[in-house]
């Protein structure tokens, strides 16, 4: 070997060398690339393995895969294969979208690339979405089901939305320790909240006030502590003249505050069917006295029990100059509807009232 091949083998060439001539012409041909030696080292199809990569024109890269024939203009992809499967999976990006997929490929619509299921995630318009398609054969066009969306900014901001589905419906789970606790599901057109163990609560909370709304135990039994309801009694006599308000002033409950004790009003605070009830002892009644009860809200007025009465009895030594009146209706009223109890004619008398509440009382619920 020349010069040349022995400072290659001892790692002598230098800028001295060329400078200096000592590199000559028999130095390189001894040394020489030939076509033998590049014979001996070149990669040719055979030498590449399985898992050597392959390029379309159109940019798209299959790695250990037969590359499929992805659309020219609508998509690039990174196509993949493990050793232990048929099918493939995908990075692509088609039109405005970025997503993963596996067993298809895009040619002017999704299809399979190995027969069996698929599946497809993507980001597009600042949405992220989730589909999914039964099992198939290759070559055959895909209709991905969209199960689950997530938009917008983000899960729990003032836009955005949860979407998850399938053929027959879809839900979320919540689980405590790999336990389901809860589900929130809809299967065909029905809906359902899914306490998913027998024991414990169900409560609807207001975190923003601070307060529980409604809560179902676990025997199914319903309680709203600030749905409208209320109890007042007259805690004494009362003078009272015809078509005033009786007023109910000592006010045993008021759940949510909507009865004023001191005008004997009650206010919706929402629309909806509220029942309302009351009974009134009248005291000192005189003979020849008419009385005629009624229930006035803000849409009609309801007339109450025994109806148009004209006091008789006299006498007697127990209950002497007492009458009692009831009504109980279940009325509509809307937002901020206002309703009390009356009496469109009163002979004589004054309305009873003690400190127990015993007889004259005014009572309402929201029921619907």
């Amino acid at each position: 070997m020349g010069m040349i091949g022995n400072s290659l083998a001892q790692g002598l060439i230098s800028g001295a060398n060329i400078q200096d001539g000592t590199v000559d012409t028999p130095d390189i041909k001894d040394s020489a690339v030939t076509a033998a030696k590049i014979a001996s080292a070149v990669v040719t199809p055979a030498k590449l393995s399985t898992g050597a990569p392959t390029w379309d024109v159109n940019s798209n890269v299959g790695v250990g895969v037969t590359l499929s024939s992805w659309g020219s203009t609508d998509s690039r992809a990174l196509q993949l294969r493990n050793a232990n499967s048929s099918l493939s999976g995908n990075i692509h990006s088609i039109n405005d979208s970025l997503g993963l997929s596996q067993n298809s490929f895009y040619a002017s619509g999704w299809k399979y690339y190995g027969n069996g299921a698929s599946s497809l995630y993507w980001q597009e318009s600042g949405a992220h979405k989730w589909g999914y398609a039964g099992s198939g054969t290759a070559g055959n066009s895909i209709s991905f089901t969209q199960a689950m969306t997530l938009d917008n900014v983000a899960l729990g901001s003032t836009y955005s939305s949860l979407c998850l589905s399938n053929t027959t419906g879809g839900g979320v789970v919540f689980q405590q320790s790999g336990t389901a606790k809860m589900s929130i599901f809809n299967a065909g057109n029905d809906g359902y909240i899914d306490r998913n163990n027998a024991a414990g609560n169900l409560y609807f909370r207001n975190t923003a006030a601070g307060r529980t709304d409604a809560v179902i135990d676990s025997t199914g039994n319903v309680t709203k502590p600030f749905n409208s309801c209320f109890l007042a009694a007259r805690a004494s006599a009362q003078t009272y003249s015809a078509g005033n308000a009786v007023v109910f002033d000592n006010e045993i409950f008021d759940q949510n505050s909507n009865y004023n004790p001191s005008t004997g009003i009650f206010t919706a605070p929402v629309t909806g069917k509220y029942l309302l009830s009351a009974t009134i002892l009248v005291q000192s009644a005189t003979v020849g006295s008419n009385y005629d009860i009624k229930l006035t809200t803000s849409n009609r007025s309801y007339l109450g029990a025994p109806g148009r009465t004209q006091y008789q009895t006299t006498g007697v030594s127990w209950g002497d100059g007492y009458m009692a009146f009831q009504v109980t209706q279940i009325c509509d009223m809307d937002v901020n509807d206002t309703a009390y109890v009356a009496f469109s004619a009163f002979g004589a008398g004054a309305i009873y009232g003690t400190s127990t509440g015993d007889w004259t009382r005014f009572s309402g619920c929201l029921i619907s």
